[in-house]
């Protein structure tokens, strides 16, 4: 599987998505044990291996102890890495986008090899391959992307020039149990069985995508519609985004004020208050990152309950 990508000596880097402090059995991050089973198909190859990530907000050493990943790391004695060294890097051949911001560490290494966690999405969908790429844009500099770029089809486009700038030799998708529902984080474990494996990062992604659509069970996620509408006129774009889109509430029964979605926010639409923080929906972009990273689930996403009937009852003409 990975003999013809590595030669003996080199140094790999295993990218998983630990994006949170999530355990294994949420299936919000990728297992411990599809991370330990390449460990040593990388070693028995001539391969040196180190696992390394870089979560929006945290410390992924201490997200890696909540999961099992340290615990395994430890039996295995493989190093642990924060990718969290800013670099800019030039993308002459991006269709759109020409410099990222990644971290220094990737370029100490050979061989890439990209482990994702296949799930659902409130901003794309999915995230599976491509989308595990962004984890090598270090920390908050992952919110200053949303902030920069609010729409939907232009943060597919910069997420795929961020693969053909990476491009890892190889993806292992963990989706022996994958996430369907309220994904990347608050959803439900699927047990979907299956190990994707390719050099292709958006052909595996197409693949999987495949996959689920033949699965009546599987509770996919809805295009969001505030990527729905394109205006020549901003301002008129803007109310349209407000009135007709879904947007993020806190479930006060849950939370539990650690104020990670604040720190997440790069829009600065929460702000700490005595009770919860408190949204200012007039700056919020709808990216949906204060969902992704609320360790207690309490961020809901709510829809405009009279736009979506009559959205549902125009669709059918």
């Amino acid at each position: 599987m990975v003999e013809p990508h590595i030669k003996p000596g080199q140094k790999v880097l295993l990218k998983p998505n630990l994006l949170g402090p999530f355990t294994a059995e949420s299936a919000a991050v990728t297992h411990p044990e599809v991370i330990r089973a390449v460990i040593r198909l990388v070693r028995k190859a001539g391969g040196i291996p180190a696992v390394g990530d870089s979560p929006g907000i945290g410390s992924v050493h201490r997200f890696a102890g909540i999961s099992g990943v340290q615990k395994m790391l430890d039996e295995e004695k493989v190093q642990l890495l924060d990718l969290k060294t800013p670099i800019e890097v030039d993308h002459p051949k991006g269709k759109r986008f020409k410099k990222f911001t990644l971290a220094r560490e990737l370029y100490d290494f050979d061989i890439l090899i990209n482990l994702p966690k296949f799930k659902t999405h409130q901003l794309t969908g999915v995230t599976g391959a491509v989308k595990n790429l962004f984890g090598c844009v270090p920390g908050i500099v992952k919110s200053r992307y949303h902030f920069k770029i609010q729409k939907l089809a232009e943060f597919v486009e910069m997420l795929n020039d961020l693969a053909d700038l990476i491009d890892p030799q190889l993806t292992i998708m963990d989706a022996v149990w994958a996430m369907d529902g309220a994904g990347p984080t608050a959803g439900k474990p699927y047990h979907l069985k299956t190990l994707g494996i390719g050099a292709d990062c958006r052909a595996l992604d197409r693949e999987m995508l495949k996959l689920i659509e033949g699965l009546k069970d599987f509770k996919k996620v809805e295009k969001p519609r505030d990527n729905m509408y394109h205006l020549p006129i901003p301002f008129l774009e803007k109310v349209l985004k407000k009135y007709t889109s879904e947007w993020p509430v806190i479930d006060r029964s849950s939370c539990t004020s650690c104020n990670s979605c604040v720190a997440v926010c790069a829009a600065k639409a929460l702000k700490k208050s005595a009770i919860t923080p408190v949204f200012d929906y007039d700056k919020c972009i709808r990216c949906y990152c204060c969902q992704e990273f609320c360790p207690e689930h309490a961020v809901k996403i709510k829809k405009n309950w009279l736009f979506d009937r009559i959205f549902n009852l125009l669709s059918r003409f």
